[in-house]
């Protein structure tokens, strides 16, 4: 399965967790991070696993397996912060 954009209700979580995250009074998430926590999502729903050179093979070569994995271990990423909050993952009217 190929892909180049996400899907709405991945990008709909990911600013609501983003949006928790600024109402805790977090700095939030940067757009790039924001893009590449919803391309992480994507890959994962696509292959069911969680690994960087497929997710570049199924992208298309749009982000190579050493940016995904210099993103999740570099970046300022507020991980504890972010596992505490309390969006629902999906919304049902």
């Amino acid at each position: 399965m190929y892909f180049n954009e996400s899907l709405p209700f991945i990008s709909e979580f990911i600013s609501g967790v983003n949006a928790q995250l600024i109402q805790q009074g977090n700095p939030g998430l940067s757009a790039k991070q924001q893009e590449w926590l919803c391309f992480s999502m994507m890959g994962i729903l696509s292959s069911q696993k969680l690994c960087w050179k497929e997710n570049e093979r199924n992208s298309l070569n749009m982000y190579s397996d050493g940016a995904q994995s210099w993103m999740f271990r570099n970046s300022c990423i507020p991980w504890k912060e972010m596992f505490n909050t309390n969006v629902p993952f999906v919304t049902v009217p």
